[in-house]
């Protein structure tokens, strides 16, 4: 035997799952996927800042910095039209349609093309983050490792978790932000037979971020302290984020539209890009990057640090205070992170909106200080001490992950990680929470999912609709009936009735099998026994034409509709109007309940 051929490793390891209870496989295996991930985390990490860190540090005037974004996003968009050939955007909805639609599968030259697209874009200033690119670089690889096994669905589908989960902690130094991630947003169910293969591989992946990344909180921040008043400002600001997080989600999808309806080549489109982030980059440039920068210094109450541009601080001294010019920047911001994906970029959109959140939470608490004029005439010391605008950046951040992608639990948890910031459980609850039942209310998908949502591909496994996906109409078409003709006389058409074991007769030209119409029994009941009429009645003059077909290819889900409307328990399915067979609301419910044991194994 070659011990060394890819059949001898299949052949151990079939060997390993025979010898292991699944659980103990998914865990070994989710080990090694969190370890893949975390190296491809520290990777995509290490050379986004080197090559950020190393254009920014070049003494060259700023008409040629204004070129630098440009360039990254030209780039991106060379890499991906010719050499991976792939669509540009943050990735995760691909990620979840692969698992809704896809079987769990997710192309292999995703593991390495994000990391490198993403180091371009957000490297050269794109306004985005390395969120969306490691979860797809993580998830790609729990794909392939879970078909190069030849695991069935169900088990890819843990495997693209557990990649999920160790790209967002490798990144994050965030073990548990990057479970609640993968179950909250990714599989859309907290399942418990992918828990422990998910944060096996999370904290794999920690461990070697920290082995080369270092062991420290991403934002160091001012001690949370608040009084009992303050949470009533917390509750307000959970509903500014909620409507926020909206209107952020529209925004994005408007100016990717407005990209994708632009009759130019993806290079000129790149250039346009490309030429709004430079002006932004000499104008305001704290809106450039990932923005990490920018919330460090909101933080720790160094709003100067924010403040780079010689027309930023001229502003700022003209007004005497810097809330206008931080105002700008946060608008800015979404322009820049917006035109950065629209444009072709690679990239993601959880680092811009921990910016973002940074910076609505200092705009409320500041105006609020401002107003009050807290800082010099301090109404009731008690109730009424100035505002620290740390806590609300902190909260703000929270309420905008909560709220534009749905995720409560992850973004508590993820501040609490990247923050240290334990001592702020309350007003982090009370922030987040709201955000999502406002964001919810008014915009029921999140940002990752509302397209795939209009067209009909978020299906969740654990759900009617999942269950009702693995149903194939190929695969329950009934054939036990009899067929009749338009031409066939009602006396013709008794004696296949003496026959047949059905209540209902399909018409088609027998030629072609063109469907016409069905013959139902209780049509032809009044006139069985009249035999005179035998010769004198037609098919094609008793048969129901104004009748809901079904298309051979159609969703599951859509079919149940049909039924739900016509109240029928059979209609016909056609096949670009030749009919195929009858489909029986029955067997649908047959097999539906035969998928629902599976999956409860599984």
């Amino acid at each position: 035997m070659n011990f060394s051929s890819p059949k001898f490793l299949r052949f151990f390891i079939a060997k390993l799952i025979k010898k292991t209870d699944e659980q103990t496989f998914l865990i070994i295996v989710g080990s090694i996927i969190g370890v893949c991930g975390g190296l491809a985390a520290v990777i995509l990490h290490k050379a986004t800042h080197f090559t950020f860190h190393a254009l920014n540090g070049l003494s060259i005037p700023d008409y040629l910095k204004f070129f630098v974004p440009t360039i990254g996003i030209l780039l991106t968009v060379f890499y991906m039209k010719y050499i991976s050939r792939e669509t540009p955007g943050h990735g995760i909805p691909d990620v979840i349609y692969a698992i809704a639609r896809n079987s769990g599968v997710i192309k292999a030259k995703l593991m390495i093309s994000r990391v490198i697209t993403s180091t371009l874009t957000v490297g050269f200033g794109g306004s985005v983050g390395l969120e969306g690119p490691i979860v797809v670089t993580g998830s790609a690889i729990g794909s392939n490792i879970g078909r190069y096994l030849q695991l069935n669905e169900r088990r890819k589908s843990i495997l693209i978790g557990c990649g999920t989960a160790a790209g967002i902690a490798g990144i994050f130094n965030a073990p548990i932000a990057g479970v609640t991630f993968a179950l909250e947003v990714v599989l859309g169910e907290f399942a418990p037979t992918a828990f422990i293969p998910i944060v096996i591989s999370a904290v794999c992946a920690t461990e070697i971020g920290r082995i080369f990344l270092g062991d420290k909180v991403a934002f160091v921040h001012t001690p949370f302290i608040i009084n009992p008043f303050e949470l009533f400002l917390f509750v307000i600001l959970g509903m500014i984020c909620g409507i926020f997080s909206v209107s952020f989600s529209k925004i994005i999808y408007k100016v990717e539209n407005f990209f994708h309806e632009l009759n130019v080549s993806v290079f000129v489109k790149a250039l346009i890009g490309g030429a709004i982030l430079g002006i932004l980059g000499i104008t305001f440039p704290s809106t450039l990057g990932e923005g990490y920068d920018t919330i460090q210094s909101l933080l720790q109450q160094n709003v100067s640090a924010v403040l780079q541009s010689d027309l930023e601080h001229s502003v700022t001294a003209f007004f005497g205070d810097p809330i206008l010019i931080i105002s700008a920047i946060f608008l800015l911001k979404i322009l820049a992170t917006t035109v950065t994906l629209g444009s072709g970029g690679s990239g993601g959109i959880f680092a811009p909106s921990l910016a973002l959140g940074s910076l609505i939470g200092y705009i409320f608490s500041h105006g609020i200080n401002l107003i009050t004029q807290a800082q010099k005439y301090v109404l009731d010391e008690k109730f009424f001490t100035p505002l620290n605008e740390t806590n609300y950046s902190l909260a703000a951040m929270t309420g905008i992950i909560a709220g534009a992608l749905h995720s409560p639990l992850t973004s508590i948890f993820l501040i609490f990680e990247i923050t240290g910031g334990y001592d702020a459980i309350l007003p982090l609850m009370i922030v987040s929470t709201i955000s999502y039942v406002v964001s919810k209310h008014y915009e029921p998908e999140s940002l990752y999912t509302k397209h795939l949502a209009e067209q009909g591909n978020l299906i969740r496994k654990s759900t009617d609709i999942g269950v009702l996906s693995k149903i194939e109409i190929k695969d329950i078409l009934e054939k036990n009936y009899k067929l009749a003709t338009p031409e066939m006389t009602l006396g013709e058409l008794v004696e296949i009735v003496k026959v047949s074991k059905r209540n209902f007769f399909p018409v088609i030209n027998p030629k072609n099998r063109e469907f016409f119409g069905i013959v139902f029994l209780d049509q032809i009941k009044q006139n069985m026994f009249e035999s005179e009429l035998y010769d004198k009645i037609l098919v094609k003059e008793i048969m129901e034409t104004d009748l809901e077909v079904v298309n051979i290819g159609e969703r599951m889900e859509n079919v149940m509709k049909k039924f739900e409307i016509t109240d029928a328990w059979s209609l016909p399915v056609l096949d670009e109007n030749r009919f195929v067979g009858m489909l029986s609301k029955s067997t649908i419910f047959f097999k539906y309940r035969n998928e629902l044991i599976l999956q409860n194994k599984s």
